[in-house]
């Protein structure tokens, strides 16, 4: 997406809520999976042309939400080891 956006691409009102559509639907598929992306930005939003699909990509920094039922439930999220250090 980030490319097309420097290339000075415009999308009518109906692209945009059908690429909206697509990227809320594969953020509330990872939020049903405890998965927070927290690298979501135009280029790592990957779209083939061909289909109109989009895809998110670069989990580098995704991180797993654990539920804590100490906190009530509350998430907390869960940092790969070598992080912790």
């Amino acid at each position: 997406m980030a490319k097309l956006r420097d290339q000075g691409v415009k999308f009518d009102v109906l692209d945009a809520k059908i690429y909206t559509f697509q990227l809320f639907s594969a953020i509330g598929h990872l939020a049903m999976n405890n998965i927070v992306h927290m690298d979501i930005k135009p280029q790592n939003v990957i779209m083939d042309r061909v289909t109109g699909l989009l895809k998110l990509a670069d989990f580098g920094n995704a991180r797993r939400l654990d539920t804590d039922e100490k906190t009530g439930g509350a998430y907390q999220v869960q940092m790969k080891k070598e992080r912790r250090d």
